[in-house]
């Protein structure tokens, strides 16, 4: 059993190897032209994962505002380390195609607290993000929708409790959320913002998944610009302002999206997350109907510096392991479609 203070003892991007036993490709930019060229990679694409870390005490500049922005589709992860660009203004700092996916509509901008982000970028970069699509509110669908209808509302669940409760795996969460992210990243810094922004990737497609099959089906929720209320498969309809009962012991604690402000936005990964029940979802790694730690092969670890001209980062294949936990939680395939009616 893994100890839990190794990096085998939680959920990773690491976890996820393609047919050919790759996993995705990190793309590490400190350039304009760097990002434009790795931006472009991610323009087709319907669903990212996003993320993105700023200065936790320092803030003078745009940079110390937004470090670091993260976008994650199923074979790749790109990182744009805004604060090690030449110039300030937003024009020197957002390539055309980074600015082109974090205002479309069409691209769908999946994570925890993305408003919050969305108005950190909007308040210092002067972008206007849409596409953003808030994991609470499905996470809440599907758990809550059957059984505990009063606990669907649009307060906020941590990102660190949703993937141990869909993808089976503690997400790691110590001092390096809280790191300076204006200096060059070490290599555990590049590992937490790859995963979270990873994260948000496989959560939405794990939470589809599960929307799906219930009967009735309830829609997805809306962008969050939408500003609509959730709606449940009976089609009664919940806002967000409804009252909520005190969580039990098997309720992950949650916040009200209206009520945080900018401190929060990362800081509620720290809200405890014991006692949440474990789903079995078909592609993740199976842990039991428990949180343990299963024996994962060891995580090399990479480093900014490893990656080439084009800022790809080759993850190198694990170590055969005799658990069908170390294996792929992916499948071989792509990531499902969404049907148009579903959006």
């Amino acid at each position: 059993m893994a100890s839990r203070n190794s990096n085998a003892a939680f959920w990773s991007h690491k976890l996820y190897k393609n047919h050919e036993g790759k996993g995705p490709a990190i793309h590490f930019c400190t350039g304009f032209k760097q990002a434009e060229e790795q931006a472009q990679k991610f323009l087709n694409e319907s669903v990212l994962g996003f993320d993105i870390e700023w200065e936790p005490y320092k803030k003078t500049s745009i940079k110390d505002h937004v470090s670091l922005i993260q976008i994650a589709a199923e074979d790749k992860i790109a990182i744009f380390h805004l604060a090690r660009f030449p110039g300030e203004s937003t024009d020197q700092l957002i390539p055309p195609s980074l600015r082109s996916i974090l205002e479309s509509e069409q691209t769908i901008k999946s994570g925890v607290n993305v408003a919050g982000d969305a108005k950190r970028i909007l308040n210092h970069l002067e972008i206007e993000m849409k596409g953003l699509f808030e994991l609470s509110h499905l996470y809440k669908i599907v758990h809550f929708s059957a059984d505990q209808p009063h606990l669907v509302n649009k307060k906020m669940i941590n990102l660190a409790a949703q993937v141990q409760k869909v993808l089976l795996l503690p997400l790691k969460k110590d001092e390096v959320r809280t790191s300076a992210w204006t200096r060059p990243l070490s290599s555990q810094q590049v590992e937490y913002s790859a995963s979270d922004a990873y994260a948000g990737f496989r959560l939405f497609h794990a939470l589809e998944a599960k929307r799906r099959k219930m009967d009735p089906v309830p829609p997805r929720p809306a962008l969050y610009e939408k500003q609509e209320p959730l709606v449940l498969g009976d089609g009664s309809v919940r806002s967000g302002k409804l009252p909520v009962p005190p969580a039990s012991k098997k309720e992950p604690v949650d916040v009200d999206e209206d009520a945080a402000d900018e401190v929060f936005y990362d800081a509620v990964e720290s809200q405890d997350s014991r006692g949440i029940d474990v789903d079995i979802v078909a592609g993740v790694p199976l842990a039991g109907l428990r949180i343990t730690y299963p024996t994962l092969p060891p995580l090399d670890d990479y480093t900014p510096e490893t990656a080439g001209q084009d800022g790809h980062v080759d993850i190198p294949k694990s170590r055969a392991s005799a658990t069908s936990t170390s294996t792929s939680p992916s499948s071989s395939t792509s990531s499902p479609s969404i049907p148009e009616a579903d959006k």
